[in-house]
């Protein structure tokens, strides 16, 4: 992070070298919080409500600690977005509440005032063109948080699992591990969901597999039946990977990217993925589109 910036930090603008977060923090300590990382677009935050939806619905259903309510964090959002010089062009923002200060014991009801913070970082210049060229995805094999365990469906700062297996997939020279469970079903990427593509119908794992309901996900979804094409959520395999005619990976910064090869096989990409990669950013950045805030997030 550019030493120079400035971060959003409990209620206050702070210069990025200077906040500090107490070591007996949960969310330090245990990994005890909740996070969104969201695309803005010269400014706007896109699919802000979706985001604010499941990170609220994750911090009800956890019983974290919150003083606060989305139309504040969006005004924090803008204030740091602005103090940054980062209203223009495209801009990675993450907003980060963990519980707090808690006793040395580890206990989660001790823990009464949430830790918040929002850091805003322009994305290169160049990105959205490497995006497009497409990823390289590893399969990876190892458990990891999915299904039926309680904490698959929010996106938690107990991230390990998901950062070990994106490690695993760069030391095989890839771009983004594809998370396997033990039944041999493909669940989605570490960072990403995964669609492929059949002529012109489209899969999806489904999130009661233990995959993270991605805002992004959502809307790719309401952007394919705009599209009239078909649309269904079920189990794939490896093999229907292959098998294919084209596959490409979602999440709130990437969009939708093109997945050319797992495990070093060429995969094949159908023209329709640029066709509803087109649509889906027209559809997301165009000035009071209702799709952006009212897509339900499947």
């Amino acid at each position: 992070m550019d030493v120079y910036q400035w971060v959003w930090l409990n209620g206050k603008l702070v210069k990025a070298v200077e906040a500090m977060v107490s070591v007996f923090d949960y969310g330090f300590l245990y990994g005890a919080g909740v996070f969104e990382t969201i695309r803005c677009h010269n400014g706007n935050p896109l699919l802000w409500d979706a985001h604010m939806q499941r990170m609220m619905v994750a911090l009800n259903e956890l019983g974290f600690p919150r003083d606060f309510n989305p139309n504040e964090l969006r005004t924090a959002l803008h204030e740091l977005l602005s103090h940054n010089g980062h209203t223009n062009g495209a801009v990675r923002a993450r907003i980060t509440v963990t519980c707090g200060m808690g006793a040395p014991v580890g206990d989660l009801n001790s823990c009464t005032q949430p830790t918040i913070v929002l850091t805003s970082t322009p994305l290169p210049a160049d990105f959205d063109e490497r995006v497009a060229r497409g990823l390289r995805g590893w399969l990876y094999r190892y458990p990891v948080v999915g299904e039926g365990h309680p904490l698959a469906r929010y996106k938690t700062t107990a991230y390990l699992d998901k950062l070990l297996a994106r490690r695993w997939a760069r030391q095989h020279g890839a771009d983004e591990a594809i998370l396997i469970n033990a039944d041999g079903y493909v669940l989605e990427g570490a960072t990403t969901n995964i669609f492929i593509m059949r002529g012109d119908k489209i899969i999806t794992p489904p999130v009661n597999m233990g995959l993270l309901p991605g805002t992004t996900r959502g809307f790719v979804l309401h952007i394919v039946r705009y599209l009239k094409l078909d649309v269904r959520e079920a189990p794939i395999t490896p093999i229907d990977i292959h098998n294919s005619d084209g596959v490409f990976l979602t999440n709130a910064i990437i969009g939708i990217a093109p997945l050319i090869q797992l495990n070093g096989a060429q995969l094949k990409c159908t023209p329709l993925i640029e066709e509803i990669r087109r649509a889906f950013w027209e559809q997301l950045v165009t000035p009071c589109s209702d799709a952006r805030s009212t897509t339900p997030m499947l």
